[in-house]
């Protein structure tokens, strides 16, 4: 190998290739430094969730996209990077908005930059909007068969439902309120309500009724359209009770609860004097002692509490009858007594009375009081009788009852009658005693009406054919007839006998159960003559055949009056 002469080798070529070096390095930085970056115009937008931006630039060298947000990513094929990056060129880039940490509270921010070379600027500043809310739902819970979900919206209001009578009956509704999101809850903020509605929370909603201590004036009877009621505001809150999002739905309130009536005061069955000016009770039978009376003068007068105000009074013809003791009526609402004045005003109701004059029938009526609503519903179907009557007992027996759907509007049932005659006609009256000793020191105080014991006693042309129809001979020119409870021991019937001659007599035509089972006996109380049947024994059987007090004359064979027994 030889060894390197430098002495051969030209200096000035050495340096002449270095200076090529030097210039061709010099010229390479020179065109880096002559590229031309220009980056897009800064935007501000807003989006939603679910959104895509298009970034379209153009990028003379390398370049790279950055997002600085996990909810603003960009798209590339099935992937979602949070950056992206290429070469020169025209370039369109994806930029997706994702619900990544979305609340309903707050909204975000984020920035996109874009790198060029070693250069870098922020190209798009994006806000993503706060979780729009949707999802509430109020709709009602259904409580009886058959009835149906409702839906209750701006247009289509919550009516809460009416009040009874009786505030422990009052009615209420059940909304549920349904959302989407599970994390959020409902509420309603004190004063989102109006004072007339109370409201309460359940479980899955609220329970909703009628306020009656409401500031607002409002009465329960009344209905309440939307015009006045106002709205219920639903409050949509998250975990820490920020209110999200707000709902008013109007609501209504429907009055009392249809078909609802007070008659106040009812004042049930009454008998009224001939002159038409004192109303006074019939003893129901359920008394215990010598019950008080009331009496009323020159009219009856009720106040009717029913939904608006709205209600419509029926007079019908009520005929007094006997069923088994008991005092009954048959009603007829296609006759109407002209013997009845009935006048309203306002919530009131006042009836009065026309004398008896010369009539010598007894006459009787019913008042009643409907709602508008059930009037109307009644008017419509026709046929009142069949729709407002309820047929009780059998055969002979039987009688009228208002249905219960209208019982409680009965304001009263009156009877009208001639007052028994003095003179030749024998009238008696019955009253019932229990455990006398000494019948010396009894008194009429001592005695209690045979109605009190749901007796009664009755007479008239048709009480003689209807024995005469069960094939009983009447001797007695007058036929009465007593119906009574079955004797217990140491009861006694008592049956007051006035205009009755002195000599005439008064007794069983004959005893079938023997003096020492029922004694029959004729004591003077209080100066006027009775003839009483007292019972000596318990577990008295009732007689197969009828029996019967008979009062005259055997010798001459006039027998004004017979009274027979019908015990039950």
């Amino acid at each position: 190998m030889k060894a390197l002469n430098l002495k051969n080798i030209s200096w000035s070529l050495i340096i002449s290739a270095m200076m090529c070096m030097v210039a061709f390095a010099s010229c390479s930085d020179d065109e880096k430094e002559d590229v031309n970056i220009t980056f897009p115009e800064l935007k501000e937008e807003t989006h939603v969730v679910g959104d895509e931006i298009e970034i379209s630039f153009n990028a003379p060298v390398d370049w790279q996209l950055t997002s600085k947000a996990a909810w603003c990513k960009f798209v590339n094929g099935d992937f979602e990077d949070a950056t992206t990056s290429g070469k020169a060129g025209d370039q369109t880039v994806t930029a997706k908005i994702l619900g990544d940490g979305q609340d309903y509270i707050n909204d975000n921010t984020t920035e996109i930059t874009l790198k060029m070379g070693d250069k870098e600027q922020v190209i798009y500043k994006i806000t993503r909007s706060k979780k729009a809310f949707s999802g509430l739902i109020i709709t009602s819970v259904p409580e009886a068969e058959g009835e149906e979900e409702v839906e209750y919206s701006a247009e289509n209001p919550i009516v809460v439902k009416g009040c009874d009578v009786d505030a422990d009956r009052d009615g209420y509704l059940l909304v549920n309120a349904s959302l989407e999101d599970a994390n959020l809850k409902v509420g309603i903020k004190d004063g989102d309500n109006p004072d007339w509605v109370k409201v309460e929370s359940t479980d899955n909603g609220f329970k909703l009724s009628f306020n009656r201590n409401n500031s607002e004036g409002f009465e329960f009877k009344n209905s309440i359209g939307k015009d006045k009621a106002g709205n219920i505001t639903f409050s949509v809150m998250t975990s820490d009770e920020t209110i999200i999002s707000e709902v008013a739905i109007p609501v209504e309130y429907e009055g009392l609860k249809e078909g609802v009536i007070l008659v106040d005061p009812g004042y049930s069955n009454l008998t009224v004097s001939t002159d038409g000016q004192t109303f006074t009770e019939i003893p129901s039978g359920m008394e215990t002692g010598s019950p008080t009376l009331k009496t009323y003068e020159e009219k009856l007068v009720s106040t009717i509490t029913v939904r608006d105000d709205n209600f419509h009074i029926l007079v019908g013809s009520a005929i007094k009858k006997d069923a088994l003791g008991a005092t009954v009526f048959n009603y007829d609402f296609t006759e109407e007594p002209d013997w009845v004045n009935v006048e309203k005003e306002g919530t009131n109701v006042t009836v009065t009375a026309k004398s008896l004059d010369d009539a010598t029938a007894q006459r009787g009526a019913i008042v009643l009081v409907l709602p508008k609503t059930e009037w109307e519903k009644l008017e419509k179907e026709g046929n009142l009788n069949e729709n407002l009557i309820d047929v009780e007992g059998w055969g002979e027996y039987s009688y009228h009852a208002i249905k219960d759907t209208y019982s409680k509007g009965i304001m009263a049932t009156l009877i009208q009658e001639p007052e028994k005659q003095a003179g030749s006609q024998i009238v008696l009256t019955a009253f019932y005693a229990q455990d006398i000793n000494d019948w010396s020191q009894v008194t009429e105080d001592d005695l209690t009406g045979i109605e009190i014991i749901e007796g009664s006693l009755q007479t008239g042309e048709e009480v003689k054919e209807m024995l005469q129809g069960n094939g009983i001979d009447v001797m007695g020119e007058q036929a009465w007839l007593l119906s009574v409870p079955n004797f217990l021991k140491g009861s006694s019937f008592c049956i007051r006998v006035d205009n009755v001659l002195p000599e005439h007599l008064m007794g069983l035509s004959f005893n079938p159960w023997g003096e020492d089972t029922v004694q029959c006996h004729e004591e003077t109380i209080n100066g006027k003559r009775y003839v009483i049947l007292t019972a000596l024994k318990d577990n008295i059987a009732i007689p197969s055949e009828p029996c019967s007090v008979i009062i005259g004359d055997p010798a001459s064979g006039v027998f004004p009056a017979e009274c027979y027994f019908q015990f039950y």
